[in-house]
């Protein structure tokens, strides 16, 4: 008896699909991350914008309390009046990511999570690189 090709799609073993009858190999399916990477790939590859809303809301205001800090201490946007040196920004990134990593989980001077700097920092590596700012003054590795 020969099966169809649906119940054929549905054989499976060891949660792998079966080879077919004919010896054809199946596609392996695909897990549930697996799908949303690829979709999220294609609608990239299809120009659809991201979804900021997937960031979480913790996240993005304890960034915006960093960049608040550094307005008032600093100016607005001052890192794109000049060239961004790379090793000030992944050296202040590093400093606060690792004085999280040893249970402070707040800066001292500005009160905002050592997370929230971090990310601040990430941000403007990633501003300057997209504004042809940024100083690669960290030697490359090898």
């Amino acid at each position: 008896m020969h099966s169809s090709p649906i119940s054929d799609a549905r054989e499976t073993t060891n949660g792998r699909p079966s080879e077919a009858r004919n010896g054809s190999q199946r596609p392996p399916t695909v897990a549930t991350g697996e799908v949303a990477a690829t979709q999220l790939q294609t609608k990239q590859a299809d120009g659809a914008k991201p979804s900021l809303s997937a960031i979480p809301l913790r996240a993005l205001q304890t960034e915006a309390r960093a960049f608040e800090f550094g307005r008032l201490q600093y100016s607005p946007w001052n890192w794109r009046s000049i060239d961004v040196d790379q090793s000030l920004y992944v050296d202040a990134a590093l400093r606060h990511i690792l004085a999280y990593a040893h249970e402070e989980p707040y800066d001292r001077e500005s009160g905002v999570h050592h997370l929230g700097h971090a990310r601040a920092c990430l941000a403007i590596l990633l501003d300057a690189e997209a504004a042809g700012r940024l100083k690669r003054d960290i030697p490359r590795c090898g």
